[in-house]
């Protein structure tokens, strides 16, 4: 009988020559690879060196202005402008990244956006800015700064108590509230407009009442965007990313906010002939604030920079956000260090608290406000590729009505603001929302031919690695999670206020209008949701509820 294959052996004894070959070859190809044969000088320079060494940047990526160098020559491919580093400095004109993969700027020009745009925007902004600062709407403010905080009520739900003691994680998407049949009068959303809504996002009488919203990300390096979100009633801080990781250039961003907060209240025809522009001017001055991370030295440099702007009676006060991605002891630390050095004169918030016994900790080294949350997965990547699964809702009900100080979420609410706040928040930070213009490199974005973006990047993006100096010998950013992305400017609504007050009559007020207790009663104000302690109507979706809340499909989330 022939046999159709060769015996076992034989295919073993000529498997083993075939890779004893391919080991010939490779060896012979690493020891002609250009490290060791053409490149003498990397082996020099990369011989005997310090494990510290090889993860710091070069020499010529050191600083923020090295680094300039080689974004200055990419955005000069990319358009057909110059950019300086005042430009750079302020926002005005965003950086590209030289770091990022090739294909990140494919199909994609840096022009000077058009003028007709900017003429609309104008006037758009100037509509949304008249509303949101109108008397009716101050005068309502006044009555809501003589309001203390009041922690939520101590709240039971089944679906959430549930979740809990089953070791299961919910998120946002995946609970709503069930229309109860109600009795109550329609409540009118011109109302609620009316009414702010304003409410206590801090513990600081009357300074800490605003707008529940906060700006957040590094895209709030730019002065005008500081004053415009400032100017809407919303807290808005110069993040600590981008080229502000410089501390000078962050209190220089700020200071100029200021300038142009009192700019124009005293030479915009809209504002100086107001009888209450005092009240305004406070109103705006008391949003403006910086984001420090957990160095003690960094963080009290960073507020003494500011000083001299309290001193000389331009700012009564100031706001920082003590930012910690990490639940750790150190954001404690510099909260009790800011507090202890600069007393009253700060209105701090601080987190990300997982825990009541965290929070606490927090509030007595001087916290105002707490915070919650951690990267969603959606533009950042720090849950998928640190294997955390995402529990700021699991967060909120721990800390809901346990807890002395307002609750603000830092991510992972996307658009389900109504359960946020029913869950006990007081305040959301939702960068997404604040996309204009003003914003960094909105007189200046990129566009694909007829769309308009600007540079939006995460706080451990590759790309916000590159533009704080957080680089490898190699001048590779270190530790990335994600690599960084664009924002839309909507042609809808072009300027910062435009985007405010879209967000506070679409998502702030829908809640109040659709919902109401468990026993028939309407929520009136966001005060009114924390005071509910039943929560029976909230429910978790089932398959066939959430292909009716998509049935609109994906454009509205593409915003």
């Amino acid at each position: 009988m022939n046999q159709i294959y060769p015996p076992i052996s034989r295919i073993d004894k000529q498997f083993h020559i075939a890779l004893e070959s391919r080991k010939k070859k490779h060896n012979h190809e690493l020891s002609s690879s250009p490290a060791s044969s053409e490149q003498p000088e990397l082996i020099n320079e990369l011989n005997d060196i310090s494990f510290e060494d090889l993860l710091s940047p070069p020499p010529d990526l050191n600083t923020a202005k090295l680094r300039f160098i080689k974004q200055k020559k990419l955005y000069e491919q990319l358009s057909d402008h110059e950019i300086s580093w005042e430009e750079a400095k302020y926002g005005i004109k965003s950086v590209p990244s030289f770091t990022a993969p090739s294909s990140f700027y494919e199909g994609l020009r840096i022009i000077k956006m058009p003028q007709d745009i900017l003429d609309n925007a104008e006037r758009s902004r100037m509509f949304s800015l008249t509303v949101l600062n109108h008397p009716v709407r101050i005068k309502n403010l006044i009555e809501s700064q003589k309001k203390s905080f009041i922690k939520a009520s101590l709240a039971h739900s089944r679906v959430l108590d549930h979740a809990e003691t089953d070791h299961k994680l919910l998120t946002f998407s995946d609970i709503a509230a069930v229309q109860p049949d109600l009795s109550s009068e329609r409540l009118h959303r011109r109302v609620l407009l009316s009414n702010g809504p304003f409410l206590p996002t801090s513990l600081k009488p009357g300074r800490g009442t605003r707008l529940p919203i906060a700006s957040g990300s590094m895209i709030t390096g730019n002065p005008y965007m500081i004053a415009a979100i400032a100017m809407c009633g919303v807290l808005a801080t110069t993040y600590k990313e981008g080229l502000c990781s410089v501390p000078k250039i962050q209190a220089s961003v700020t200071e100029k906010a200021v300038d142009i907060i009192y700019n124009s209240i005293n030479n915009d025809p809209l504002w100086s002939i107001r009888s209450d522009k005092d009240t305004l001017l406070d109103f705006w001055l008391n949003q403006i604030g910086i984001t420090v991370g957990t160095n003690i030295e960094d963080s009290l440099y960073r507020v003494n920079l500011l000083m001299p702007q309290i001193n000389k009676g331009k700012l009564k006060g100031l706001s920082v956000r003590v930012y910690n991605p990490q639940v750790s002891k150190e954001a404690v630390n510099t909260v009790s260090a800011l507090r202890r050095e600069f007393g009253d004169i700060l209105e701090i918030f601080a987190g990300q608290a997982n825990s009541v016994e965290y929070a606490n900790e927090l509030i007595d080294a001087g916290a105002d406000a707490i915070g919650v949350g951690i990267g969603g997965g959606l533009r950042c990547t720090t849950s998928l590729v640190s294997g955390v699964a995402v529990s700021t809702l699991r967060d909120l009900w721990r800390l809901r009505g346990k807890i002395n100080a307002p609750i603000y979420v830092d991510s992972s609410v996307s658009y389900y603001w109504a359960l946020a706040l029913l869950l006990g928040a007081s305040m959301l930070v939702k960068p997404s929302h604040m996309v204009g213009i003003e914003s960094m490199g909105g007189l200046y974005p990129y566009t694909d031919g007829s769309n308009y973006y600007i540079s939006y990047h995460g706080e451990a993006s590759g790309v916000n690695k590159e533009f704080v100096g957080r680089l490898m010998r190699n001048g590779k950013p270190f530790a990335a999670e994600g690599v960084g992305g664009f924002a839309q400017i909507d042609l809808q609504n072009l300027t910062i206020s435009d985007q405010i007050l879209s967000a506070i009559i679409n998502f702030l007020t829908p809640p109040f209008v659709f919902q109401g207790t468990a026993s028939g009663r309407r929520f009136e104000n966001i005060q009114d949701m924390h005071k509910e302690s039943n929560l029976e109507f909230l429910w978790e979706l089932s398959e066939e509820s959430r292909k009716i809340r998509g049935a609109w499909g994906p454009a509205f989330h593409n915003r």
